[in-house]
């Protein structure tokens, strides 16, 4: 995707530091001068950040599920797709409240304000630091990501249209 302002990048850079995280944040997006502004703050900070652009989409499930978790703090998004993409491996996920992501997420995602950054910090490290928690997410991760497959969505859609009848 894009690496613009709504993607929160800085954001999610500043909670690596706030949380004293020690791994690196690598991010997957278009090349912008947003993705240089987060760069230089992650220098500033001494967080590892680590931006790729070039990353063909059958490279995206190993790198989610190299993952110890996807943190996606948006503003706003349309669905969320990333959100089911790493649950679909096993890969725990951190998002933002509001917009669609509880919907994508369910009970499965840790959320946290995208613009409060020890919110977000918080809700990391938790998710790097427990053991169980982490295997809770995982398991309701896919169990989260197959309300997603298209046969269950075409029987959603199935049953909407019979009701309507």
């Amino acid at each position: 995707g894009a690496m613009e302002p709504r993607k929160n990048l800085k954001n999610l850079v500043r909670a690596m530091a706030e949380a004293k995280v020690d791994i690196p944040l690598v991010a997957i997006g278009g090349h912008s001068r947003y993705a240089d502004e987060a760069a230089q703050l992650a220098r500033q900070l001494g967080v590892m950040l680590l931006l790729r652009h070039d990353i063909t989409f059958t490279d995206f499930p190993p790198i989610y599920k190299g993952a110890q978790v996807l943190c996606y703090p948006s503003r706003f998004e349309g669905c969320g797709i990333p959100i089911l993409e790493a649950m679909c491996v096993g890969t725990p996920v951190l998002t933002s409240t509001g917009s669609c992501f509880a919907e994508t997420g369910g009970e499965a995602a840790l959320y946290a304000d995208p613009m409060v950054v020890e919110a977000i910090a918080h809700n990391l490290y938790r998710t790097l630091s427990d053991t169980s928690l982490r295997q809770q997410m995982i398991e309701e991760g896919y169990r989260q990501a197959s309300k997603f497959t298209d046969a269950h969505v075409a029987h959603n859609l199935i049953q909407l249209y019979e009701s309507i009848n």
